[in-house]
């Protein structure tokens, strides 16, 4: 007899089995869109052409893509509802009479525009939520009764108010993203135990808590109540280690000075944190990261009942991208809880600034030149000073600046630009195109001129000797370029004053003597002048060599930092 109830129990246990896998499989309604609009109460737009029931497990596979409309006169109570990767249109519900999915909601794709704002109306989730993917914007009022977890895709609720209901365990499970909620009223329902949080959640405007339920944070996890301006009880709370609760406490306060030099660079990477803060007998730490990293202690409080003013140096760590970047402070005690002190925004900004140089014609004049500098910073910071070549300091603003600069002798002009994250870079230019001394010029010019009329005295002195002769000389071509007289070996007919003389009985040997002597006259003072203007220009050659010497000699002073008497011989002039 026993063998035969056990025999019978089994057939019914496995024939309840299998009619509920039945069951289940004839309850799943898929999203087929074949009616002519995209509403959700349009039986025709459901694969068993009626609009999903209480025990309907509603899928959305991707078999058809088009919207949903959910509107407010609607009422809609379901088993269960998956969204699939392959869904990709949105379902759009615009605060529904009734909206409610008694087991779990799963989303992995589409995108879910839910809005609950009108009075004393909720949507409510009975099961667990779990967001794998998708995009999902919550806005107004949910009723949660289980589980939230946020895995992946991307999820909006920071102006949604979670009524949540607590029966035994429940947890919010943020993972590795920020969960930030409007408000959190917690309720307790059957046997209240303790609800959990995990990961980074924000509570923007209320957080009530029923004295029946503890709140959990759990290990490594940030709860930010900062922002509620209500005093929390903080014997309920249980805070794992590692983890923190962000609370407004009234009873210590701090204030944070603005940073006044907001840029930063490689070259100005320490910032000054100070401030003052009011502390009535607890003890605590005062804590920053930046960028949510790395948290570091500021400073540590003993108890006591004094003002405190508070001044630290902080060094920026290395490799910070250019940009916007976060340093957030926080008080901390020995149980976990935080008060929320500030957080002071800073810009990196490591690009040096960049200057062009471009110089005046030099036939302008030969007494100076002008530099045009033109001055550009890429990096955010915005210029502070320009260094100039005498020594002093310009300073100068914005973006992009322009100026002038007047040169009066042959140097190395070197600019240095300078932005107020500490960044610089250095420009120069070297001028070698102005005359020394102003004099020289016409002294040199008076001096040509003077050997020009030298030059031209004895030609003239030759051409009314030749006059007076009579005769053109013959020019022959000397090896240096130049020509002289020649002799043609003809006897000049003698004048009539010659005929007087000889017939007088005036010796002809006489004016032999004569023509000789006249002709190494001429010679002599030729072989002169050739020797004379030799020198000349021998002369203006070394100057020339001189000249160019100096200026050398002045570049490679300034681009080495050398002496002229470091050369060993003096070139002054």
């Amino acid at each position: 007899m026993l063998k035969k109830l056990i025999a019978i129990s089994s057939t019914l246990i496995i024939l309840m089995f299998l009619s509920s896998n039945v069951l289940a499989n004839e309850n799943t309604v898929y999203w087929d869109g074949e009616g002519e609009d995209n509403r959700w109460m349009n039986p025709m737009n459901w694969s068993n052409n009626k609009v999903p029931q209480s025990g309907d497990n509603v899928v959305l596979d991707g078999r058809c893509t088009k919207n949903i409309e959910i509107n407010k006169e609607d009422k809609i109570e379901i088993k269960a509802l998956t969204i699939e990767e392959e869904y990709t249109g949105t379902v759009t519900a615009n605060s529904p009479n009734t909206f409610r999915i008694k087991n779990e909601l799963l989303i992995k794709g589409g995108n879910i525009l839910w809005k609950q704002t009108a009075e004393n109306k909720r949507i409510a989730f009975e099961g667990d939520v779990r967001i794998k993917g998708g995009f999902v914007e919550l806005i107004g009022t949910y009723r949660v009764f289980r589980n939230f977890i946020w895995e992946d895709g991307s999820l909006s609720v920071k102006d949604a108010i979670f009524d949540i209901y607590v029966s035994n365990v429940r947890y919010i499970d943020a993972g590795n993203n920020q969960l930030i909620v409007k408000s959190i009223n917690i309720n307790h329902g059957i046997s209240p135990i303790e609800l959990q949080f995990k990961g980074n959640i924000r509570v923007n405007h209320e957080f009530k808590n029923d004295v029946a339920v503890d709140i959990h944070v759990l290990e490594d996890s940030i709860l930010d109540l900062s922002r509620i301006n209500k005093n929390i009880n903080r014997n309920k709370f249980i805070v794992d280690s590692g983890s923190k609760v962000l609370i407004m406490d009234k009873n210590s306060r701090a204030t944070l000075n603005d940073l006044k030099d907001i840029y930063y660079s490689a070259a100005k990477n320490v910032l000054v944190l100070e401030g003052e803060i009011n502390d009535i007998g607890n003890h605590f730490t005062l804590k920053y990261n930046i960028d949510t990293g790395k948290e570091n202690i500021l400073l540590e409080f003993l108890r006591d009942k004094k003002d405190k003013n508070f001044k630290r140096h902080v060094v920026l760590p290395k490799g910070l991208e250019e940009g916007k970047h976060t340093i957030n402070i926080w008080g901390e005690d020995d149980r976990g809880f935080c008060f929320h002190v500030g957080q002071v925004y800073f810009y990196i900004d490591n690009t040096p600034p960049q200057g062009s140089i471009r110089t005046s014609n030099k036939d302008d004049t030969n007494k100076e030149l002008l530099i045009f500098l033109t001055a550009e910073d890429a990096g955010g910071s915005g210029l502070s000073k320009i260094s100039l070549p005498n020594g002093t300091n310009k300073t100068v603003s914005g973006t992009v600046y322009e100026m002038v600069y007047t040169a009066r002798t042959n140097d190395v002009y070197q600019f240095k630009i300078s932005d107020h994250a500490g960044n610089s870079s250095e420009v120069y230019t070297v001028i070698d195109d102005i005359d020394d001394e102003v004099g020289e010029p016409n002294e040199d010019k008076e001096d040509k001129e003077l050997d020009e009329e030298t030059d031209k005295e004895p030609k003239e002195e030759e051409e009314t000797e030749n006059e007076e002769v009579g005769k053109e000389p013959i020019k022959e071509d000397k090896k240096d370029g130049g020509t002289e007289d020649k002799d043609d070996g003809e006897k000049d007919e003698a004048p009539e004053d010659d005929k007087i003389d000889e017939e007088k009985g005036k010796d002809r040997t006489n004016d032999g003597k004569t023509g000789r002597d006249k002709k190494y006259k001429e010679n002599t003072q030729k072989e002169n002048e050739n020797n004379n203007s030799f020198s000349i220009k021998s002369l203006e050659d070394f100057k020339l060599q001189l000249d160019i010497l100096r200026k050398l000699i002045i570049v490679f002073q300034k681009i080495f930092s050398l002496r002229i008497e470091d050369f060993g011989y003096g070139l002054s002039g």
